[in-house]
């Protein structure tokens, strides 16, 4: 009786918790898919407004004023690299647990 007791408890936890994984590699996989738009949408802006301030800077206040700029929007681009570079550790991450 206590050998059925246990093992039906047991049962219990280990479909509980394989459950509780499925859904947080799904929740996970949403996680990292709204972040990768996101990230897309911030390039694209810092590259739109990059274009439209070295146009208006460069015309207005010179070549320094848009040097400097340049140096904001490459340090930008350093850091979405290395956004980018943990979100593809992250899918790395789960291709290797679902193995």
């Amino acid at each position: 009786m206590r050998n059925k007791l246990h093992s039906l408890l047991y049962t219990i936890i280990h479909i509980y918790h394989t459950n509780r994984m499925k859904d947080y590699k799904i929740l996970l996989h949403l996680q990292v898919s709204f972040t990768n738009i996101i990230l897309a949408i911030y390039l694209f802006l810092n590259l739109f407004m990059f274009g439209v301030l070295w146009v208006c800077l460069d015309i207005s206040l010179g070549v320094q004023v848009s040097f400097i700029i340049t140096i904001i929007f490459l340090f930008n681009r350093k850091l979405l690299g290395s956004s980018n570079f943990i979100l593809l550790n992250c899918f790395e991450d789960r291709k290797k647990n679902e193995q």
